[in-house]
């Protein structure tokens, strides 16, 4: 089990319970509680299950505490991961406390794990929708563009129509990458409602010779590929929400998660990076979206194959937690 970084959103959400006259705690649950504020005001971990078991109870009062945190003035830490400072000087409207807040943890909690070789991770479900357009790992570059007007939701993401809706990356593997590489590669996205067996791609790009694709259902599979010719693989899934990442850590190793756990293996050899964009919600089919989705999407990301997909799905689900975005 993974670390956990409380981030001050959490201190000042316990110390809310803490002072709230109207919530009455068990004496355990108080020092719960006094942990999660002590280590996140000094930078402390605690065991994800510990965590969880907080989020769990404390969870039917994370409304209340938003709406009264809503009529206070901002807390802001003060200090910033390095990468959580790059990121709010290249936005142009200032985000939420609570997304700041959530953004800073989840950098502390990939730094701590050493899971911070991504070229990029956008994400969707926060308080700005011209923010979620913009890379937090290298803010000037890869922008998203949506194209048909895709459904933004504060603090869900985005949601396609399955016709014609999607976001295309200013980003090209074979041009683009520095932590994604030939046989060193990973991405994936995280999305929240429940479909339907069909063709539904959740992202990808292919130049009609290199295929980098993950199809979230395929009528009833889930069909993946990543740097190959046309030879995909379709291991059984009927599940449509989560953290959906796929991995190649050699020329002849692919494996593919859903919320950390693998649904499968595979040894198809590389063959080349696509020389097309990235589409999400579909797959860029050689310069044509096809195969579109109509899912609900928090985040998206790519980057190298040595982020371990396990911890990496803790630091995602912590952040989606944060936000309230967690399917």
């Amino acid at each position: 089990m993974a670390n956990i970084y409380p981030n001050n959103n959490a201190a000042l959400f316990g110390a809310w319970i803490l002072a709230n006259s109207n919530i009455r705690v068990t004496p355990a649950r108080k020092i719960q509680i006094q942990t999660i504020i002590t280590q996140a005001q000094t930078g402390g971990y605690v065991a994800q299950l510990y965590y969880s078991e907080f989020i769990a109870y404390t969870n039917q009062w994370y409304a209340q505490y938003l709406q009264y945190n809503n009529q206070e003035p901002a807390i802001i830490p003060t200090t910033y991961d390095p990468l959580t400072t790059a990121w709010l000087a290249a936005l142009g409207t200032a985000p939420a406390q609570q997304t700041i807040y959530s953004v800073d943890a989840f950098f502390r909690q990939l730094r701590a794990d050493g899971n911070l070789l991504l070229d990029y991770f956008f994400l969707f479900a926060q308080d700005n929708q011209a923010n979620a357009t913009i890379n937090l790992f290298n803010p000037g570059n890869f922008a998203i563009t949506e194209h048909n007007a895709p459904t933004w939701t504060a603090y869900q993401g985005y949601t396609g129509n399955g016709t014609n809706m999607y976001l295309s990356v200013n980003y090209i593997d074979s041009t683009s990458g520095t932590n994604y590489t030939l046989n060193n590669a990973m991405f994936g996205a995280y999305t929240r409602s429940t479909l339907a067996a069909a063709s539904k791609s959740l992202m990808g790009s292919d130049d009609g010779t290199n295929y980098n694709y993950i199809y979230q259902r395929y009528t009833g599979n889930l069909m993946i590929n990543i740097i190959n010719g046309y030879a995909s693989y379709n291991p059984a899934n009927t599940l449509t929400q989560g953290n959906f990442l796929l991995q190649r850590t050699a020329n002849n190793a692919i494996n593919i998660y859903r919320e950390g756990v693998s649904l499968g293996t595979n040894n198809a050899a590389s063959t080349g990076l696509s020389s097309k964009q990235d589409y999400i919600m579909a797959v860029n089919n050689n310069g044509t979206p096809i195969d579109y989705n109509n899912n609900q999407y928090t985040c998206a990301y790519k980057g190298s194959g040595a982020i371990n997909p396990v911890t990496f799905n803790s630091a995602v689900n912590l952040l989606m937690t944060n936000l309230g975005a967690h399917y």
